[in-house]
């Protein structure tokens, strides 16, 4: 920490101390840096700053709150009276107290070497072996893309919280357009806390391939298929449902899972845990944003709904217990219900074993209409872009352009969960397969 974060946060302690009501402050700064290529010649180059300090208060039993980017002590004074008035405007009674000091451990979220990297720099080696996949036969176009993002976070409140979260991490994304008879795209990325997991060429290669394999693809006919999930799609489906965890949805019977605690509702070969202490993880952290000491937590154990997750504002209302499940959106918003880590257990089958088991199938690359899932109730209808075939136990020719539809419940009730799994930043997700899908 600089002297000028020193004394800025000097300033936050003696107000918190002083404040004859309880307070929180969050203090958040974000930087980011992205630079896209078209056919390994740079693009675009983007650079953003923010930062801005948000305040709670709890005056005469109620809640207020208020944003600022004045972070002068007079700024500080002005945010605690708008919060004050709010508070008695509003009057909600929520939060009945924030968080008191406890232990909490340090988490490595990310190396030094990774802070350091310098974009530009890295994006022109990464070029150089770019070069040797665009000159390759059949290759269309080439859009990369290289980010690197930087937040940091300080939490003090009344109670003598002072908790402060860093976390650095790199992307590289690549897509790639091949042609044939037809076209065929191949997409991949890699999300990265260390340095050394930065390897241009194996994402060049991923999508390189996989755009091959999608070349000339013809359409899905109708009828019963088994469907394996690559894990950007399994990802999805896991994020649908961990929504559905969302204390504050099942509180207010906003969710299809609402009344399905205890209950065994999925197959017996799915078990989701949220791990917030796993070091190299974007969303690892000792506490949440509001200074609840985070738990870890298996939310779906064998199928069954294990325990929904609640930020200090839901719990509060219902009586119930945050784990450390408060977490901050963005700079200018108040906590919500969100988990930290999502890992998906990895399963007992090979990947080969899940296709080679498969008369009629598809292994399922595109899936599209996530956004027209209906939380409330479970039920979906998702579309599958780009596939490819699985017929009699071997992986075959590129495939577009099926719908189905159902019920979540009903939809994983029988899941097979691959040994194979991918690292998302914060999640790993395996193959996720499921059997005798009616395609239209």
């Amino acid at each position: 920490m600089n002297k000028k974060e020193n004394d800025f946060t000097e300033i936050l302690e003696k107000v918190a101390k002083k404040s004859s009501n309880a307070v929180e402050f969050y203090y958040t700064e974000k930087q980011s840096s992205n630079i896209t290529t078209a056919n390994t010649k740079i693009n675009e180059i983007k650079e953003s700053n923010a930062s801005g300090l948000s305040v709670r208060i709890i005056k005469k039993g109620f809640l207020g709150s208020s944003y600022s980017n004045d972070l002068t002590l007079k700024g500080i004074q002005k945010s605690i009276k708008i919060a004050e008035k709010i508070a008695l405007l509003k009057k909600e009674k929520s939060i009945k107290e924030f968080p008191t000091k406890k232990q909490s451990k340090k988490i490595i979220t990310f190396d030094s070497e990774i802070k350091k990297l310098d974009l530009f720099d890295f994006t022109s080696q990464a070029n150089e072996l770019a070069e040797q996949y665009f000159k390759k036969k059949n290759v269309l176009g080439l859009e990369s893309s290289y980010k690197k993002n930087w937040n940091k976070g300080i939490l003090i409140n009344s109670n003598g919280i002072k908790h402060e979260s860093e976390n650095v991490f790199a992307t590289i994304s690549s897509f790639f357009a091949t042609h044939d008879k037809s076209n065929g795209n191949g997409y991949d990325f890699i999300i990265a806390t260390k340095k050394k997991e930065l390897r241009p060429e194996k994402v060049f290669e991923s999508a390189f391939e996989q755009a091959m394999k999608l070349k000339n693809p013809s359409k899905i006919q109708q009828g019963n298929y088994d469907l394996i999930f690559h894990p950007f799609n399994a990802s999805e489906i896991i994020g649908f449902i961990l929504n559905g965890f969302d204390g504050d949805k099942v509180m207010n019977n906003k969710s299809f899972l609402g009344k399905s605690l205890g209950e065994k509702v999925f197959g017996e070969n799915l078990t989701v845990k949220e791990m917030p202490f796993e070091e190299y993880f974007i969303s690892s952290s000792s506490c949440d944003d509001e200074g609840t000491v985070c738990q870890e937590k298996k939310l779906i154990d064998q199928g069954k709904v294990n325990e929904f997750y609640f930020d200090l504002r839901t719990a509060s209302k219902f009586n119930k217990e945050s784990k450390g499940n408060g977490f901050k959106p963005g700079i200018f918003s108040e906590p919500s219900c969100e988990i930290s880590n999502c890992i998906v257990e990895k399963g007992n089958f090979d990947l080969k074993e899940l296709i080679k088991e498969t008369k009629q199938g598809l292994l399922v690359i595109g899936l599209m209409g996530f956004h027209t899932c209906n939380i409330e109730t479970g039920d979906f209808t998702l579309s599958i872009s780009d596939a490819l075939e699985i017929k009699n136990g071997k992986l075959g020719i590129a495939k577009k352009e099926a719908s189905f539809g159902g019920n979540f419940k009903e939809f994983l009730k029988e899941v097979q969960v691959s040994k194979e799994t991918r690292f998302f930043g914060n999640e790993i997700i395996p193959y996720l397969k499921v059997k005798d899908v009616k395609l239209i």
